[in-house]
């Protein structure tokens, strides 16, 4: 947490304390004597008497600057970030669960704090295409786009002069959007950094809420930046700096992996095209890491499953039978793949026991039905097709499955992989 301190006279001096809940290098107990650091001067200040709090969060004490006592008033400003995502909507509430918060010790450490450079497509625009699409080519974040961190604004309503602004060391790098309770789809804000004047507050500022109640803004990645700092800065009446809080995030690039595909003589191109929007959509959630502070249990795959063609549809006389593929049409798909060589993916209408897709394991090819597919099928299939790796039996793992000679396995499957299919997916 930032503490700043003002003193009664004309050079205002501001500083950073730790988290009073938290005591560390500069306080030892609340009765004093403890020290602040003065970021302008870089020296410290001793404080004199103990600590008084008012209602608003204000702190008074006394204290030593240049042999001369002075008072001391610091302020609280907050900062905070979030694990990946977007704040879900929960019924039968309707009340808005926010991600998991950052633990304090970590804001500082971009690696606690990754995000993916927004370029999947989960707003579903026609494929393939060139240029592929991207959801960061608009400045919407759209309903289903969860490509993003969400970032916390404390209250601030201590001071009425001065001005705050929010910024971040790479402006070029991010889009901003303000979270609005209950709305899905939001616009970017056009500019950076925000301001606010406490003195004659902007209502139509996104930051003017933050005088009331806490304030959340989404961040998108645009461009790759291991160490984006997040900062929101405390200036005097002067337009001078007096203290800021910050946090720190990493954007990621993504290894972007093309796939295509060709569809049973017989199929309606039409669905088949709908189809392959939701696959390779449905792909994209190994970016996501469901359990985060678990360690290993979910781990964030930086990699952008698209598909680079959609050949046209082969001949349905001559495999009149693969639409409907049995177990002994297996094969010889995989035989006509092998020699067309630049095709990975084929799609029929169902598949034998209902079997949701097959991979010709470490061969790169796989086959996928329009019928009893899941979303994610084509990460699952790539792991078995590229991978060569067969079903792992977790709970909530990616590669949960049956068949294939395999051990029958009782648990759910999900979207969750380790980092060994995490270096899979990076390296294959």
């Amino acid at each position: 947490m930032l503490w700043g301190f003002l003193p009664n006279s004309a050079d205002a001096i501001w500083t950073r304390t730790p988290d009073l809940e938290n005591p560390g290098e500069f306080l030892d107990t609340f009765d004093g004597p403890w020290q602040l650091q003065d970021l302008i001067n870089d020296d410290t200040i001793t404080a004199l008497n103990p600590l008084r709090m008012n209602s608003k969060g204000m702190i008074a004490a006394t204290g030593m600057k240049g042999g001369v006592e002075k008072l001391l008033l610091l302020v609280p400003m907050g900062l905070e970030s979030h694990r990946f995502g977007r704040v879900q909507h929960r019924e039968p509430f309707a009340s808005d669960v926010f991600p998991v918060k950052i633990p304090l010790a970590e804001q500082h450490d971009p690696e606690r704090c990754p995000l993916i450079i927004n370029d999947d497509n989960d707003d579903h625009d026609s494929i393939p295409a060139t240029p592929y699409p991207e959801d960061k080519d608009d400045a919407v974040l759209g309903s289903t786009d969860d490509d993003v961190v969400l970032v916390t604004l404390q209250k601030f309503d201590v001071l009425e002069q001065g001005t705050l602004e929010f910024t971040t060391s790479s402006n070029a790098d991010i889009r901003l959007y303000k979270y609005i309770q209950d709305q899905d789809v939001l616009t970017a804000i056009p500019s950076l950094p925000l301001t606010l004047d406490l003195a004659n507050p902007n209502p139509q500022s996104p930051l003017a809420d933050i005088l009331t109640d806490e304030v959340s803004f989404y961040v998108e990645g645009l461009n790759a930046n291991s160490n984006l700092e997040l900062r929101l800065i405390l200036k005097n009446a002067s337009g001078v700096e007096m203290t800021r809080k910050t946090a720190n995030i990493e954007i990621m690039d993504t290894r972007v992996i093309w796939l295509s595909a060709q569809s049973h003589g017989q199929l309606s191109e039409t669905v088949v095209k709908n189809k392959l929007k939701t696959w390779f959509s449905g792909a994209n959630i190994v970016r996501r890491d469901r359990d985060w502070l678990d360690e290993d249990a979910d781990v964030m795959v930086p990699v952008t499953f698209r598909l680079s063609e959609l050949f046209p549809k082969d001949d349905n006389s001559a495999h009149s039978s693969w639409r409907n593929a049995s177990s002994a049409d297996i094969s010889d798909i995989f035989s006509y793949l092998s020699i067309q060589g630049d095709k990975q993916i084929y799609v029929v209408e169902d598949l034998y026991d209902n079997a949701g897709g097959i991979a010709g394991r470490g061969e790169g090819i796989m086959i996928i039905p329009l019928e009893n597919s899941p979303k994610d099928v084509i990460a699952h299939e790539w792991l078995h097709a590229f991978g060569d790796i067969g079903h792992i039996c977790i709970e909530e793992h990616l590669m949960v499955g049956n068949g294939q000679g395999e051990p029958s396995c009782d648990k759910e499957r999900g979207s969750d992989v380790r980092e060994a299919e995490k270096i899979l997916f990076l390296n294959n």
